[in-house]
């Protein structure tokens, strides 16, 4: 079972697994007035306002699994429940389609959303 957890709200909420959540993290700065920044996230809010379902990054990978560009190598994975987008997964880009990996990251995505095996967590 994969928890995930609201990371952003808007006019689509966005929630993330643990593991993204990491991935996430890697691309945390500091900015000049020595605060912490994350431009990554600072893309993912301004989607998430806006609504992701019309965020030019955001690709049908087929089965309702899509792909979110967030850096110049960075992938997210995940899909919609109602007007939420659930992040599950995430992968480095290493060619310009998924590779056999990346194709496997990406079914792992629709057995977790297919069969259910992730849960709304508040820890």
């Amino acid at each position: 079972m994969v928890k995930v957890r609201l990371i952003l709200t808007g006019r689509t909420n966005i929630y993330a697994s643990d593991d993204v959540l990491e991935f996430l993290a890697e691309f945390e700065e500091e900015g000049e007035d020595g605060e912490i920044i994350n431009l990554v996230i600072g893309k993912l809010q301004k989607w998430s306002m806006m609504g992701l379902r019309f965020c030019p990054e955001l690709v049908n990978e087929g089965d309702h699994i899509y792909r979110l560009r967030v850096a110049n190598t960075g992938r997210l994975i995940g899909f919609f429940a109602h007007e939420d987008f659930i992040l599950v997964a995430f992968y480095e880009k290493k060619g310009q389609k998924p590779n056999r990996v990346q194709r496997g990251i990406l079914e792992k995505a629709k057995k977790i959303r297919d069969k259910g095996q992730w849960e709304f967590t508040n820890e």
